[in-house]
């Protein structure tokens, strides 16, 4: 084992250059990548943030009582299926709290109440669909005659969540390919330029384990330190996100969170590199068969 550790970074010295590429190239691949993996995340944590926070408000006729309102809640909308939560709030409440947010006391001036009662519902799985749904059976109610909610807002970030997802899979994928191929090319370089060296300890009785496994070892390296740096460059463009544009756009919430990108990246950049030398490998046994 010391035998291969010792060769490994011995051959890391002679192509320093070499490998000191595939490293940056393999990181400035896993860096764009993780940014947008980041970025497709926190949308869809926004998207769940507005979910749990998309109420849809029921204003009943203001010409019904309180009492004859809140029955209609009791008996048809609270048995109404995926719905987490139901708050009613009479004519004579709704008057209170449109006072004490104006000032002004309307009940005085016009001599009535003007204000309907209502009633605001939440959604066990809130979504634009969800919600569609649940406005049309309360607008079906009768005594409701206005419902009002954020569907619209909801179906327009549920578009933009998938269309993130897509571009952020395209662009992964894409990336991915990329680093993979040069890293194919890169082993393939790394082993012709060793191919007397490879012959010699062939002739010498070495079993093919300790031939490759330095050039596994150097690749290995490589890529966990590829992955390493790639964490490193992802935590650099959000710091300076949040400095440019101050903290609303902050993509790094936790210790938890830098930890993921950086074990995440640090996996990734070692199965990448390991593979591709795997394959380059594969390439260089059918070619001398």
């Amino acid at each position: 084992m010391g035998l291969i550790i010792r060769e490994t970074f011995r051959a890391i010295r002679r192509t320093l250059g070499t490998w000191a590429m595939n490293v940056l190239t393999l990181a400035v691949a896993l860096s764009v990548s993780g940014l947008f993996g980041v970025l497709a995340w926190k949308a869809h944590s926004a998207m769940a943030v507005l979910r749990q926070n998309l109420a849809i408000e029921a204003f009943f006729d203001p010409a019904l009582s309180s009492e004859y309102a809140q029955k209609v809640v009791e008996s048809d909308v609270r048995s109404m299926a995926d719905v987490r939560s139901v708050v009613f709030t009479s004519r004579e409440q709704a008057l209170v709290d449109y006072t004490k947010a104006s000032g002004e006391d309307v009940q005085s001036v016009l001599g009535m109440n003007p204000l309907p009662a209502s009633v605001t519902i939440r959604l066990v799985n809130p979504s634009a669909a969800s919600a569609k749904a649940l406005q049309e059976k309360l607008r079906k109610i009768e005594g409701v005659t206005e419902v009002r909610s954020d569907e619209a807002l909801i179906a327009t970030m549920e578009q933009r969540s998938r269309a993130l997802d897509m571009l952020a899979m395209i662009a992964g994928a894409l990336l991915f390919l990329s680093a993979s191929f040069y890293t194919v090319l890169t082993a393939r370089f790394i082993l012709k330029t060793r191919t007397d060296t490879i012959h010699t300890l062939s002739m010498l009785g070495a079993t093919r384990s300790m031939i490759f496994a330095p050039v596994i070892l150097e690749a290995a390296l490589g890529g966990v330190l590829g992955g390493l740096l790639a964490a490193g460059i992802l935590v650099g463009l959000q710091h300076n996100a949040v400095s440019a544009f101050g903290e609303g756009l902050s993509m790094v919430e936790s210790s938890r969170e830098l930890g993921i990108q950086f074990v995440g990246l640090a996996a990734a950049g070692f199965v990448l590199a390991v593979g591709g030398t795997g394959v380059a490998m594969g390439f260089r046994k059918r070619a001398k068969l």
